[in-house]
């Protein structure tokens, strides 16, 4: 029996989500509010445009419909969000508005984040000119960035990482070829993850490097970062680089984040590339950090000459087969880069008021030269990886740290970001990850000159759980979060952390309902492979004079451990005890007899949803339900229906078993007939059985009101007699164990099938 305040606490629950549901209408306003604050606030300008309100109400309210919860995000703007212009920074692309969402805004809007504007970025990605300068573009001017006057935001996401960093919204999306992600990330102080090239469909994004390109999430922490790269990942038809992703590639990036990460991984710590005093102080810093986190440190000294000039022409080559190919298909009013140097020329003084467009000059003059392309290609893709690769190896290394860049310079329209950071420290590890296409994540480290630096941690394809999972360990132990919240804040968050990982003091229970376990006992065993949970759903209705109104309870308080030891690596969570049983007012079926309680369809639904929701939250991989009563069936079925379009691509399932109630039911019963050799040979008239009777005393006799019927003289059912306390028990057993087994059966099938 639970505790009367357990079930007060679910009756309010139930009671507050079934009068007061969602407020679709507050919502919406909430959002656009938000966006209009800022708009508002937004003085680094980070920003390049802004979606109206009648933009973010269609957004909010189609995931409100799909019970999803509206999260604003933020997007570079060079990619393809449909009804807002898509620029790259231009003034050449200003009327060029997509009709069609990138794949991995698609992706995106089906988790649950809606689209609040588009950010600034370096004009082309600086890929214009050599002189550009970075968080400067024709139509969305000069982004600054938050953490000192004048202070260049690197880029090219430039606007991306400052609207993260200046508070405006949790996350933003940027793209990368070279350092675009890593670079002002780091300088801004967030987190930046650049994935494995091929992770993420770049199909709708303005592309410079076919090889090179990839989109990535920026956020202020770690988990946050790796919740929505999530959604983004995945196959597209229309990107061939997605199918590399390997078959049993792990998606669930942000699942079993812990300070844990770096125990007895050996990690390589690249030299900053200078001789700067402030740089060799970090990396005595993180040796320090990665040495307390149990991890192995071996400095890295040798280094490799970087093939830019290679790198180069790949770029220009690919630049101008892959923006013709876009612009073919965009909505824009000029349809290839000769005309992109056309345009610029004509409104010089609109478009290149800073720099000019030698790149674009240099691109094009590409043509013809495919051979040359080709052997540069192979080389740049050749050394770069094999210089990460063989470090790996001949070290046996988990992954390479190093700094990811010195800290910000000054803004300098006076021969752009070259100039401006040959006199600053000049350190950079980020270029052999972006030049192969290997996994680079960047995470706020420390402080310089008072300006924000961050530390990478790079390893090969397609290892991006594992630095994401470093970065993490990392990240708490820096504890570096004063751009971001709160010392008491930080305190409490690291003390969560250590919590989190923290062993259990004592033996674990033996029990398999999660309500019985310690969070301990449930986290170890998820860890050690118990990633299916039944979610059991019962109910509360008249079941005649003699058993009592949660006959279903009592029957699935048996029932779920059962199937839960047949399956193996199975939990069952709470038994949902509210279910749909007729309508309350006026009373129809079960709710015209006293006890009976009821709830509507959709307070079930909200019910099923967020319960299945906590338990992917906590890590399991399977949520499994199972229904004991007839009008429980059908708000199974759509709830994990929903569950699955939302969490596509997760790696998490959900699983409606119809099996365990029809027709478990009727083979029990045919169990019964034919192998027990236990008949009914009438009908009291009563909503019982001996199916149910017997099941239900496995559990409690009480609950059948056993003594009291043979007090009375009605000690049977059907036909049956029920006198035998012991032997009717037995019975119930062995109906259990055919009900657990047949319906054991039906899960398997079900989450092989998914597999297919």
């Amino acid at each position: 029996m639970k505790p009367k305040g357990e079930v007060l606490a679910l009756v309010c629950l139930l009671f507050s989500t079934a009068v007061f549901g969602v407020d679709i209408d507050y919502e919406i306003e909430a959002a656009k509010e938000n966006a209009n604050k800022i708009k508002n606030t937004d003085v680094f300008n980070a920003f390049i445009s802004f979606a109206d309100d009648s933009y973010i109400e269609n957004q909010i309210g189609n995931m409100l419909d799909k019970d999803l919860n509206p999260i604003p995000i933020a997007i570079k703007d060079n990619i393809d969000v449909r009804g807002l212009a898509n620029t790259a920074g231009s003034i050449a692309l200003k009327n060029n508005t997509p009709s069609n969402d990138a794949h991995l805004i698609t992706r995106l809007k089906r988790g649950g984040y809606y689209v609040i504007g588009k950010t600034n970025l370096s004009e082309w990605a600086n890929f214009r000119s050599y002189e550009s300068v970075s968080g400067w573009s024709s139509i969305g001017g000069q982004t600054q960035n938050p953490f000192g006057e004048n202070r260049n935001p690197c880029g090219s996401s430039s606007g991306s990482a400052v609207a993260v960093a200046a508070g405006l919204v949790p996350i933003a999306i940027g793209t990368e070829t070279n350092g675009s992600i890593s670079c002002p990330a780091s300088v801004n102080g967030v987190v930046g993850i650049k994935p494995t090239v091929g992770l993420v469909s770049r199909s709708g994004i303005i592309p410079i490097s076919k090889t090179q390109d990839t989109a990535g999430p920026m956020a202020k922490t770690v988990k946050q970062a790796a919740r929505v790269l999530e959604y983004m990942s995945g196959y597209d038809p229309k990107d061939r680089r997605t199918s590399t992703i390997p078959a049993d590639f792990n998606f669930q990036f942000a699942q079993n984040l812990n300070g844990l990460s770096l125990q007895s991984k050996r990690i390589g710590l690249l030299s900053s590339g200078s001789e700067d005093s402030e740089g060799n102080k970090l990396l005595s810093k993180a040796t320090e950090i990665l040495g307390k986190l149990g991890a192995d440190v071996i400095p890295i000294s040798e280094t490799k000459e970087y093939p830019g000039e290679e790198e180069l022409f790949v770029l220009l080559f690919e630049f101008r087969e892959g923006i013709n190919k876009y612009l073919r298909k965009a909505n824009s009013d000029l349809q290839n880069l000769n005309q992109l140097i056309a345009f610029n020329n004509e409104y010089r003084d609109l478009a290149m008021e800073h720099f000019g467009q030698e790149i674009f000059i240099e691109s094009a003059e590409t043509l013809g030269q495919r051979s040359k392309y080709m052997r540069s290609v192979e080389l740049t893709t050749k050394e770069s990886r094999n210089y990460i690769d063989n470090l790996l190896s001949k070290y046996n290394l988990n992954a390479l740290v190093g700094l990811t860049r010195g800290p910000a310079w000054l803004i300098n329209y006076n021969g752009g970001d070259e100039q401006a950071i040959e006199n600053q420290r000049s350190w950079g590890n980020g270029g052999f990850a972006a030049m192969s296409g290997y996994p680079h994540i960047t995470i706020p480290f420390g402080l310089v000159d008072g300006l924000p630096v961050g530390i990478s941690f790079i390893s090969t394809a397609w290892d991006d759980k594992s630095i994401i999972e470093m970065a993490y360990a990392f990240e708490q132990e820096n504890g570096f979060n004063e751009l971001h919240q709160s010392p008491s804040e930080s305190e409490t968050e690291q003390r969560l952390q250590k919590m989190l990982s923290s062993s259990r003091p004592i033996d674990a229970g033996k029990s398999l309902w999660t309500d019985e376990l310690t969070w301990m006992e449930v986290r170890d065993l998820i860890e050690n492979g118990y990633t299916q949970v039944i979610v059991p759903t019962g109910g509360i209705e008249q079941n005649g004079p003699f058993l009592s109104t949660g006959k279903h309870n009592v029957i699935l308080q048996a029932a779920c451990p059962e199937i839960a030891k047949k399956l193996g690596n199975t939990l069952c969570a709470p038994i949902i005890k509210f279910v749909p049983e007729g309508n309350i007012e006026p009373p129809s079926g079960a709710m015209l007899f006293p006890g009976s309680i009821s709830l509507r369809a959709e307070t079930y639904h909200m019910l099923l949803d967020d319960i299945a929701s906590s338990l992917k939250q906590s890590g399991f991989k399977n949520i499994i339900f199972i229904g004991d009563s007839g009008g429980n069936q059908k708000g199974m079925e759509i709830v994990a229906k929903k569950l699955n379009q939302r969490w596509s691509g997760s790696g998490v399932l959900a699983h409606y078993i119809p099996e365990y109630y029809n027709p478990g039911w009727e083979e029990t019963e045919r169990f019964t007939k034919e192998v027990l050799g236990v008949e009914e040979t009438s009908n009291d008239g009563h909503h019982d059985d001996i199916w149910v009777t017997a099941m239900m005393m496995v559990t409690d006799p009480e609950q059948v009101r056993h003594q009291q019927r043979i007090d009375a003289g009605l000690a049977s059912i059907n036909g049956v007699d029920i006198t035998p306390i012991d032997e009717t028990t037995e019975l119930g057993r062995k109906m259990l164990e055919f009900r657990a087994e047949f319906t054991a059966d039906a899960i398997l099938k079900a989450i092989q099938s998914s597999k297919q």
